[in-house]
């Protein structure tokens, strides 16, 4: 009898298990809800994007009429490769499925093969990254002497994303080293 109690006592401190990615896709634990499928919750999202890619570049706007530093292909390179693009604002510039370009919206989720996009429209639409380039901006913002940000009309930063090189999730991605490789498909 102590034996059985002594069992049954063990099974009650068990950790509770985890959900299997089965039952965490039955749930529907990873999908974005119909009500928060709305452009303008993620339009903060994009503007700590653009932010945090400023910091990544080290381009803080403009002081003295001049920009806060000089940015080159091989030195943005390797950071733009390594960073994260949930609240980037992509547009498809070029695709297998000629459907998918001109298509513009912000990243709300980065998953190893796909990029999901809420247009401004309020739809959520997930695009693969194989064969496909996406192009992003970061504009340059000029910091006014009162500590107030005032956008400047002056030219952004804009890059090209080709997609089959960026099949990776978003978490491995920042620690890979990436190689210089030729895509056959340019």
């Amino acid at each position: 009898r102590a034996r059985l109690l002594k069992a049954a006592e063990r099974r009650k401190s068990r950790k509770p298990q985890p959900l299997s990615a089965k039952q965490k896709r039955a749930l529907c634990i990873y999908e974005i809800p119909k009500e928060q499928r709305k452009y303008a919750i993620y339009e903060p999202l994009h503007a700590m994007w653009v932010s945090y890619m400023r910091g990544i570049l080290g381009v803080e706007g403009v002081r003295d009429n001049r920009y806060g530093a000089y940015v080159t292909p091989q030195g943005a390179g390797p950071l733009i490769a390594s960073a994260d693009f949930h609240g980037a604002e992509v547009e498809v510039v070029r695709s297998r499925c000629v459907s998918r370009v001109g298509l513009r919206g912000i990243v709300v989720k980065d998953t190893k093969f796909t990029f999901e996009v809420i247009t401004k429209s309020d739809e959520l639409k997930t695009v693969p990254k194989e064969h496909t380039i996406f192009r992003f901006e970061i504009p340059l913002i000029a910091k006014m002497p009162e500590g107030e940000q005032e956008v400047v009309n002056l030219k952004s930063l804009a890059f090209e994303l080709h997609g089959s090189q960026f099949e990776n999730r978003a978490p491995d991605r920042a620690n890979k080293k990436f190689k210089l490789h030729i895509d056959p498909d340019l």
